[in-house]
C-alpha cells in the first residue's frame, strides 16, 4: 500500500511538473526532508533549483518595486507641493509615465521662516543652548535679532517637511503595492495636501 501511495504521488507530480506553482506547493513541505516521497518530488520538480529560481525572481521584483517607489516618491512630493495632489502613473516594464493631474489644485503653503539678518547669524550663534538667555547681553541679542523665534520657526519648518517626505513615501508605497507584480499598470493616487499621505488609490478612468 505504501509503495502504491508513493507511485501515485510520483505520477501526480509528473503530471504537474510543468506547472511551477503546483511544484512549488509540493516542494515547500519537503524542505530539508529525506522522505522517499520528497525524493520523488525532488526528482521530478527539481525543488532545489526551483527555490533558487524563485528567490532570484523575488529579489528582482523587490528591486524593481523599490526603483519604482523612489521615482514615484520624488514625483509625488514635487507635484503635491505645487498643489496637484491627485497624480496618475502608467507603469510599463521599466518605464514610468506620469499621467495628467486630476482633481482640483490646492496648494498648502509651508510655514514661513523669516531669515536672520547677516549680522545676526553669528550673534545668535553665541547664545547658550537650553534655557533662555539670562545675561543682559544675551537678552539684548535675542531681542534685537529674534534668535529664539527663528530657531523655533526653523524646527517647525523641518518637522513640516519631514512629515511631507514621510507622507510622500507612504503614497509611493501605496501606488506600487496597488500594481503589485504587474509589468503594465495604470494607477491614480490622491493625497492629503498638507501631509502628502495617501487618501485613495484607484485605477484611472480615462485612457491616456
Amino acid at each position: 500500500m505504501k509503495k502504491f501511495a508513493v507511485l501515485c504521488l510520483f505520477l501526480a507530480v509528473s503530471a504537474f511538473a510543468a506547472n511551477e506553482s503546483l511544484c512549488e506547493e509540493l516542494c515547500e513541505p519537503c524542505r530539508g526532508s529525506k522522505k522517499t516521497s520528497c525524493e520523488k518530488v525532488e526528482s521530478v520538480c527539481g525543488c532545489t533549483a526551483l527555490f533558487e529560481k524563485l528567490n532570484r525572481e523575488r529579489a528582482a521584483r523587490a528591486a524593481k518595486n523599490e526603483k519604482r517607489k523612489t521615482a514615484v516618491e520624488r514625483v509625488l512630493y514635487e507635484s503635491c507641493k505645487t498643489g496637484s495632489c491627485s497624480v496618475g502613473f502608467l507603469f510599463d516594464g521599466e518605464k514610468i509615465k506620469k499621467l495628467k493631474d486630476g482633481g482640483p489644485r490646492r496648494a498648502f503653503p509651508e510655514p514661513v521662516v523669516k531669515p536672520l539678518a547677516r549680522e545676526c547669524v553669528e550673534l545668535c550663534g553665541t547664545l547658550p543652548a537650553g534655557a533662555g538667555p539670562k545675561e543682559a547681553v544675551y537678552s539684548q541679542i535675542d531681542n534685537t535679532c529674534g534668535c529664539r523665534a527663528f530657531a523655533a520657526d526653523s524646527v517647525k519648518l523641518a518637522e513640516f517637511k519631514i512629515t511631507r517626505l514621510v507622507g510622500a513615501k507612504k503614497s509611493a508605497g501605496a501606488v506600487v503595492d496597488f500594481c503589485g507584480d504587474k509589468d503594465v499598470c495604470r494607477v491614480q493616487v490622491s493625497m492629503n495636501p498638507e501631509t502628502f499621505e495617501p487618501v485613495s488609490v484607484t485605477e484611472p478612468r480615462s485612457k491616456e
